[in-house]
This record gives structure tokens, sequence and C-alpha cells, in this order.
């Protein structure tokens, strides 16, 4: 569905544990970025829109990242959730732990990304989204 009106603040939460690389490591809790977090939705809003949509949307990346690392995080309450998956290829469990819990996004300075974060809960974010891993919601306002 299209994205309602972007609120000003929106609140996301993490259903099944968010698995995002941050400088080549595993982003814990407290390394959480909203940037960061709004790329990784894009990127991968974006690749599927190409493969399996219309096309590669026509978007100035390079601005959107720049408007992405201009939203703030209002709030968080996150935490790490240890899990395992079994691989039958690897022929054992591989860790599949992720941070899980709540953020509030302030968009007031960056209203474009509202629709690459609403189409994101739609597809999941993170590593291992084809598992259903980095599943969120958004809520906002009195009702949202």
């Amino acid at each position: 569905p299209p994205p309602p009106e972007a609120p000003p603040f929106v609140m996301a939460d993490f259903r099944t544990p968010l698995r995002m690389t941050l400088q080549g490591r595993l982003m814990k809790p407290e390394d959480f970025s909203a940037g960061a977090f709004v790329m990784n939705v894009v990127r991968r809003v974006s690749l599927l829109e190409a493969c399996h949509g219309s096309g590669a949307p026509r978007v100035d990346f390079r601005r959107l990242r720049q408007t992405a690392h201009e939203v703030r995080l209002a709030d968080a309450a996150l935490h790490w959730r240890d899990q395992t998956h079994w691989s039958a290829r690897a022929r054992r469990e591989l860790p599949f732990g992720g941070v899980m819990g709540r953020v509030a996004l302030d968009l007031r300075t960056a209203p474009q990304v509202w629709p690459w974060l609403w189409a994101g809960q739609f597809v999941h974010a993170g590593k291992a989204a084809a598992y259903g891993l980095g599943a969120y919601r958004l809520s906002w306002g009195a009702g949202g």
C-alpha cells in the first residue's frame, strides 16, 4: 500500500532480530545508527524494486544517503537476542542473533526517507531478511 503522509516522529518496533553490519561487524544495540538503518532499508527496497519491480528507482542515492544521516534517534530501547539457525549445508548451528526492541526516529529534517521506511516494513531489513529476520512495524501519532 502507498504510505500515508510522513509523520514527524515514527517508532520502529523490531519483531525479529535485526542483523546489520557496520564497518564490517555486526551492529550491537549500543552501535545502532538511524542513518545506517535507513540506508540499509533503502538498499533492500531499491534492489527488490530493480530485480522484481518496475526497474531501478530513479533516485539520487548520494543525496538520499545524506538525507538518511539527518534522521535522528529520538529514543531507543534495544537489546541483543541470541538465537541460532540450523544450516544443512554447514551441518551445524549458526549464530542468528540480532538487535531487538524499539527506536523512535525523528523524521522532521528528512521526510524524504518516509516512503522507504514504509516499504521496508513489508520486506524486512538487514542480513538474513530472506529468513524472516529484520521484521519491523512502524507506528506514529495517536493511533498510528
